[in-house]
């Protein structure tokens, strides 16, 4: 609105310039016709002021041209864009970002916009698929694990309850033993040895089961870190590659309108 009020103003003045020079002119004629002037000196003079006339008119143009070049570009961006304005500001400082950010975009960025549209759908999709391939790998680790330590646990429980049984046994068959008198120290002998061994099993088979245990939880940690990690990183590169692939169709479409409106 600012440069065609410029241009008007210019057409105004270069219209009233015309009016005063013919105006001038044929006050100039009718001097002439008046005190009897020859016709070589008002060719003459009328050539002169041809001159005059065109040097004017250059003068015009060159200011118009001079008002048209200075006038910076008004650009409108919508709110989805007001991030841009930054990097818009520094590419080109000519510009004037409008504090109403309305919806008015340079052709080139609406012709531009469906293709960023499939690529974020694309990207969007991509990830989604990677996340739902993630979380099932970690659903399968997580029943695989769970399997495990369930089959463990029941394997440990069946050892013990053997080990108590043949506790039971050994006692049984000392008791007997005492009880017909046969050697009884050596009895004893072999009773506690039998019990010394049986306790020690069932700690060694202790031991084993909390090992296992505990290694299994940093595996399965381990694997939950990492696949986590993946999905962070995949997310991140997804919308850095969005934005990036945003703000250049952005920043190729300004400096095309800046060009075609120049």
């Amino acid at each position: 609105m600012v440069r065609d009020q410029d241009h008007t103003d210019l057409r105004g003045r270069k219209k009233d310039r015309h009016l005063e020079l013919r105006e001038k002119r044929l006050g100039q004629h009718k001097e002439k016709d008046d005190n009897g002037v020859d016709d070589d000196d008002e060719e003459e003079e009328e050539e002169e002021e041809e001159e005059e006339e065109e040097e004017e008119e250059e003068e015009e143009e060159e200011d118009e041209d001079e008002v048209s070049v200075q006038m910076p570009v008004l650009l409108r961006l919508p709110p989805l864009f007001s991030s841009v304005v930054p990097y818009l500001t520094t590419l080109c400082p000519d510009f004037i970002i409008d504090s109403h950010l309305e919806y008015y975009l340079p052709k080139v960025v609406v012709a531009a916009a469906p293709a960023v549209v499939v690529v974020v759908v694309v990207e969007v999709v991509v990830v989604v698929v990677v996340v739902v391939v993630v979380v099932v790998v970690v659903v399968v680790v997580v029943v695989v694990v769970v399997v495990e330590v369930v089959v463990v646990v029941v394997v440990a429980v069946v050892v013990v309850v053997a080990v108590v049984v043949v506790i039971v046994v050994v006692v049984v068959v000392a008791a007997v033993v005492v009880v017909v008198v046969v050697d009884v120290v050596e009895v004893m002998l072999v009773v506690v040895v039998e019990v010394v061994v049986a306790v020690v099993v069932v700690l060694v088979l202790v031991v084993v089961i909390v090992v296992f245990v505990i290694v299994v939880v940093i595996v399965v940690v381990v694997v939950v870190v990492v696949v986590v990690v993946v999905v962070v990183v995949v997310v991140v590169v997804a919308v850095v590659v969005v934005v990036v692939v945003v703000v250049v169709v952005v920043m190729v479409a300004v400096v095309i309108h800046i060009r075609q409106t120049k």
